[in-house]
């Protein structure tokens, strides 16, 4: 977690030297017109994430997608809709959790790489976190204070129960398919309704490192349904980067377009985009892009930027730049992949190492992501010839690599 970083900033600024907030924003600066970092500004990297396993798509398909069904009952019909008190217990009623908090007007700023806005830390026990709001519960005063769920950048807890651990621990050694089977057990576990969310957040991304999107798409709309915080759209399986889309996962998306959920369709047309249905799914990304869901239509608006024409990239990064820094930290990694990959296409190899380098660094909890993100980085070094950047990567991978 990039809170917990900084023993690991100096280590991995050895390793990639030229990957720094000074560097590459500068080499943008010189590219869009705008003026560059003051001398002041940090230069740290937090540390980097795992990269994904490779599995058979076969060999896990029946039952992932025969659990999923169970899962998602569990989600919408079971222990989510148990009364609060219920499902916190004892135990929960003493626990202290952390949380970040952006300002409550968020704008972008001159220096892209980190946010010069200010950040809150607060402490007690949350009490609620749904899409509205966060309550958080002072154990010492007894006081209640209510944040607004689009302000909240990270949140930092211990799971409560054995079986919740045991998944967080799962995920965490990148055992995804066996996280996907132990999710059930630890919905049960007796975790809040709010700490379920994060649960099968982590569960949906356990699903997209195994390549199982329409498995991750069917499981989170069941998640959308139970009103979250803006935070877990991060883990929407939306198509951020120029691949090909499977024909299980076209059908699928075909029928989550048709839908009249807008999460479905925000779905449908992110994977439709380009293909015989992408009149469709280009007019429904313009629909969502005025919702009264201020998350769908970000994320419908950050993915219409998939249409723009590859010439125009370089007149429209400030303005795709600026838009991502209105967002909260952990929805800013699907349009930065975007950004990233579309630099990459165009031959701006410099910037696209930087905006790699930079979701690795800023998102190491979505380890599959990230450790894409590292490895894309890597090929490009070498395909410009720098083949000693690119090998201080290698021990930075290995070590943040499965077993």
């Amino acid at each position: 977690m990039r809170f917990r970083a900084a023993s690991r900033i100096t280590k991995n600024i050895q390793r990639f030297p030229r990957a720094t907030k000074a560097y590459w924003h500068l080499h943008l600066c010189r590219r869009v017109g705008t003026s560059g970092p003051k001398k002041s500004e940090s230069h740290g990297l937090p540390s980097l994430a795992a990269r994904p396993i490779e599995v058979d798509p076969g060999k896990y398909r029946f039952s992932l997608c025969v659990g999923i069904v169970r899962y998602a009952l569990i989600v919408s019909f079971g222990l989510a809709n148990l009364p609060m008190q219920v499902i916190h217990g004892q135990a929960d009623a003493q626990a202290e959790h952390t949380v970040w908090v952006g300002p409550s007007a968020r704008k972008s700023t001159e220096a892209s790489w980190e946010s010069e806005q200010p950040i809150s830390v607060f402490r007690g026990s949350i009490k609620q976190f749904d899409a509205q709001e966060l309550v958080l519960l002072d154990a010492g005063s007894g006081q209640l204070t209510r944040i607004e769920s689009s302000r909240i950048d990270r949140v930092e807890f211990d799971w409560p129960t054995q079986d919740a651990r045991r998944f967080a621990e799962l995920v965490s050694q990148h055992e995804y398919e066996q996280a996907v089977r132990a999710l059930d057990a630890a919905l049960k576990s007796g975790v809040p309704r709010w700490q379920q969310r994060f649960l099968v957040a982590a569960a949906v991304r356990c699903l997209d490192a195994i390549d199982s999107q329409s498995s991750a798409g069917i499981l989170f709309l069941n998640l959308a349904a139970t009103d979250p915080p803006p935070m877990l759209y991060a883990d929407i399986p939306l198509a951020w980067t120029a691949r090909e889309t499977s024909a299980a996962v076209a059908s699928k998306a075909t029928e989550w377009l048709a839908s009249s959920q807008e999460t479905a369709q925000l779905l449908g047309a992110s994977w439709l985009l380009f293909g015989a249905n992408g009149e469709a799914a280009q007019a429904a990304l313009e629909k969502l892009r005025t919702s009264s869901n201020p998350t769908v239509a970000a994320l419908a608006q950050t993915q219409y930027w998939r249409t723009v024409p590859p010439p125009q990239t370089l007149q429209r990064l400030p303005e795709w730049l600026e838009l991502i820094e209105t967002l909260p930290q952990p929805l800013r990694i699907g349009p930065t992949e975007f950004v990233a990959d579309r630099l990459m296409r165009i031959g701006e190899s410099d910037l696209a190492i930087g905006y790699w380098v930079r979701i690795a660094s800023l998102h190491p909890e979505r380890y599959h992501r990230a450790a894409l993100a590292l490895k894309t980085a890597q090929e490009l070094l070498k395909r410009n010839d720098r083949q000693d950047e690119a090998e201080r990567l290698t021990p930075w991978i290995e070590e943040l690599s499965p077993p």
